[in-house]
């Protein structure tokens, strides 16, 4: 058993402390170098790591990651002029992922909305009633499209309608269903406002659900029908794919047959089990930055409050 005293003098096995050590720097050489058994992996982590950088260079360390990041990949209009090279290229798919991660988020929230009515044991028409009844008595096309803010400038640089519906939401202090169905819009949208590798990585798994592209068709063949009938209908599709989903994911276990659903038969009714989750879904951008702050690539200033570039930044991501 160690002592305190031992553990006093071993402070420099600590993770947090490795940065300086000679296991530091194999660490770094293992996560970040050129001779590594998988060079294209860790020639992705040296340019996340650059373009990760320079999004929370000066920015408080108690900032949203994934948001700083939004800001300098989605909404930076001088993005050339500050990451060049691979690093330009790998921004411009982390754009990509960045946006689209809106619309992930927006279709798990509404989907919470969706169920939550279920907490009590209900019907699938009584959570759809509660779904759309705040819906306002408009065309589509109106809420959808029309009434939309400008998503680009005049130059045809993405303005920040993602972050601004969600500071709306703040102030408000929760998403209601036609602030989801307008963020999701505004995905819809985005799928003609990106190009190159921002739309590779945006649309790469669009033909596997309910994608930007789908909802912009979506709305294109809602345009001319009120809002709450098309949610409706959006409704009750939600609940047959879930359904689907689940019954594709069903496996035997030593207690019989389980299928991975939260939302139980009882009768002819339902009732949901635990909370559906409505978190972000996480591009684990946290993760990266603790793991870069132990390995001395990021640093945080002497008062702690705001992030640097650290000691072994210049070395493993260049151009940061």
């Amino acid at each position: 058993m160690l002592s305190m005293a031992d553990l006093d003098g071993a402070v420099g096995v600590c993770l947090c402390q490795v940065s300086a050590k000679t296991d530091g720097a194999s660490l770094r050489r293992a996560y970040l170098g050129t001779d590594v058994p998988d060079p294209d992996l860790a020639a992705a982590h040296r340019a996340s790591a650059a373009v990760l950088t320079r999004a929370v260079h000066g920015q408080p360390v108690d900032d949203n990651i994934d948001l700083m990041m939004d800001r300098l990949c989605c909404f930076t209009s001088d993005l050339p002029q500050i990451l060049g090279g691979s690093n330009l290229d790998h921004a411009m798919r982390w754009r990509g992922a960045l946006l689209r991660n809106w619309s992930v988020w927006a279709w798990r929230l509404l989907w919470a909305n969706l169920v939550a009515p279920l907490n009590e044991t209900g019907t699938r028409e009584d959570a759809v009633a509660v779904f759309v009844a705040g819906l306002p008595s408009v065309r589509v096309r109106q809420a959808l499209r029309d009434d939309l803010p400008p998503t680009v400038d005049g130059n045809g640089g993405l303005q920040p309608v993602e972050h601004d519906l969600n500071d709306e939401v703040g102030q408000t202090g929760g998403w209601s269903v036609l602030q989801l169905l307008r963020l999701l819009a505004v995905g819809a949208r985005r799928a003609d406002e990106v190009d190159g590798l921002s739309r590779e990585a945006f649309l790469r798994y669009d033909q596997t659900g309910m994608g930007p592209v789908w909802f912009r068709g979506w709305i294109d063949d809602h345009a001319d029908i009120p809002l709450p009938d098309a949610a409706r209908s959006l409704a009750i599709a939600m609940f047959n794919r879930a359904e689907k989903v689940s019954r594709d994911k069903m496996q035997w276990t030593r207690t019989g047959l389980r299928m991975p659903t939260r939302l139980r038969v009882v009768g002819d009714r339902l009732r949901l089990e635990g909370r559906e989750g409505d978190a972000p879904a996480s591009l684990r951008l946290d993760t990266f930055a603790s793991v870069l702050l132990q390995l001395g690539v990021l640093d945080v200033s002497d008062d702690g409050m705001t992030w640097k570039q650290g000691p072994y930044g210049t070395e493993w991501s260049p151009g940061s």
